[in-house]
């Protein structure tokens, strides 16, 4: 779609097993970098190129972020955002930062990239229709199979012509597990499961464990995050 090749992601942030998603997955004070955060491997004798292809943000740091985006901008392809970073503390990111991200990308053409698959089930319309965030892709899983294995792929239609069509494709795409029957119907009995007032109900459920949680851990004298 852009005839980019390199793509950012937020240090610490998860996406699956996947080389260039995984890069800075796991960083530590002993590697993360000073102002700007370093592409680590997340394997041993991960080709080197990969780690050259993938810019690291600084989670939550708008201005450095900024920076870093608005140098690297005419070679990013895309930048995939986790709204709620699942092995990051899944901390809500800064509305302002999230701003930042959709207002530089979208000044450099870089697609951006939601991955919903832990944090979907949020909102009834997902995570980033509930902060506000309007990505080019989606990466959805987990919930939406029903329980049963998934992989979902969604976004604007402009974006999505990328697949289409089948024969000429430039990104063609199928496998054996495509449109699985039982997935398909395991997560359509889900998704029509997970209506509006239950998403409020199971949401009301985590503001209670967290508000006890927090008050008796303040009872006790017992620090908690």
């Amino acid at each position: 779609m852009t005839g980019r090749t390199r793509l950012a992601k937020l240090e610490g942030a998860f996406h699956g097993t996947y080389d260039w998603a995984e890069v800075s997955a796991r960083s530590s004070p002993n590697n993360w970098g000073g102002d700007y955060p370093k592409s680590n491997p997340p394997y041993r004798n991960t080709p080197p190129h990969v780690c050259e292809e993938v810019v690291v943000l600084p989670l939550d740091d708008t201005a450095r972020s900024k920076t870093i985006i608005e140098q690297h901008g005419s070679d990013l392809a895309c930048i995939v955002v986790d709204v709620l970073p699942c092995a990051a503390g899944m901390i809500p990111l800064n509305p302002d930062y999230l701003t930042m991200l959709q207002d530089t990308a979208r000044r450099h053409g870089i697609l951006l990239i939601s991955d919903e698959v832990v944090s979907f089930r949020v909102h009834y319309h997902g995570a980033s229709a509930a902060r506000g965030f309007h990505p080019d892709l989606v990466t959805l899983g987990k919930v939406v199979g029903g329980g049963l294995p998934i992989g979902v792929v969604g976004g604007t239609s402009a974006t999505m012509e990328a697949f289409a069509p089948h024969d000429s494709a430039p990104v063609p795409q199928g496998g054996t597990f495509s449109a699985n029957p039982l997935t398909m119907a395991a997560g359509r009995a889900a998704l029509a499961a997970l209506t509006v007032g239950e998403i409020d109900r199971i949401n009301e459920l985590g503001n209670y464990l967290r508000q006890q949680a927090e008050e008796f851990a303040s009872q006790v004298g017992v620090a908690i995050t």
